[in-house]
């Protein structure tokens, strides 16, 4: 039985509300890429690219195969579909979110206030949940870099407060400052390998990420050592580091909904 390829092909993408184009190639056998063929014609939203009605903000497709499993031919039969993916771009919801989760808790950590309910609802909904959200979205937008780095983040941000309230509550007893530093240190390692990743993105995600490097380092040695100075400088580094994300963010949406560059974000790595 022969295999149809379906290869997607969309142009490049451009800059409004129409979002950034997926590309998810996938195989379909026959008959099966028969049967998506007349039921992609029978779509409405679905137009060849040639017909009067289409548009970037619709699903266009284009049949260029024999799929006759009879046929004598040496390479396997090709369909080629355009399609264009509308889905928004999460990013600038999960750098703000990032963002101010990170300000209301370094403002903790650089000495302005103790931790309060304030700093433990926004590391849960701001930080925790909505990020692992964002990750979620960006999977579905096929964004590898964005899906790991959100939901990790966000994961890490709900063990900061279970670890906090169960130790508040007396559930367990709090961490030694060795341990402290370890449970920091791993994930000191890991934003290194995001922040390596980030080269291939903008300057503010670069900073964004280099910053929240350098943040896990301070507060990791400052946990280790006890050290309430490298702990209040661990906060100012985290204060900057959210002012970034969320300059990173805001510019992000500004910059597509007036068509130009209001917030420079710096080139990217093509």
């Amino acid at each position: 039985m022969q295999t149809t390829s379906f290869s997607f092909q969309p142009p490049p993408p451009r800059l409004g509300s129409e979002g950034t184009p997926v590309v998810k190639p996938f195989q379909v056998k026959w008959p099966a890429s028969i049967m998506l063929q007349q039921v992609l014609a029978h779509r409405p939203e679905f137009q060849p690219p040639d017909s009067p009605g289409a548009s970037l903000k619709q699903v266009a497709y284009v049949t260029t195969c024999d799929s006759n499993p009879t046929s004598s031919q040496t390479s396997p039969p090709r369909s080629t579909c355009l399609i264009h993916e509308t889905t928004a771009d999460p990013a600038p919801l999960g750098l703000i979110g990032l963002g101010m989760s990170m300000l209301l808790l370094n403002l903790h950590f650089a000495g302005f206030f103790p931790m309060d309910a304030t700093i433990v609802g926004m590391g849960i909904f701001c930080g925790g949940i909505g990020q692992i959200m964002v990750g979620v979205m960006a999977w579905k937008n096929n964004n590898t870099f964005a899906a790991l780095a959100f939901s990790i983040f966000g994961l890490f941000w709900l063990s900061l407060i279970a670890t906090t309230i169960g130790a508040a509550a007396g559930i367990y007893a709090p961490a030694s400052p060795g341990v402290s530093g370890i449970y920091l240190s791993i994930w000191a390692a890991f934003s290194a390998g995001i922040f390596m990743a980030s080269f291939r993105h903008s300057w503010a995600i670069r900073v964004t990420f280099g910053l929240l490097l350098l943040f896990f380092i301070l507060l990791a040695t400052g946990a280790a050592a006890a050290s309430i100075t490298l702990v209040h400088i661990a906060g100012y580094v985290g204060i900057l580091c959210g002012l970034s994300a969320l300059y990173a963010g805001l510019g992000l949406v500004l910059n597509e909904l007036f068509r130009k560059t209001l917030l420079p974000l710096g080139p990217q790595h093509p």
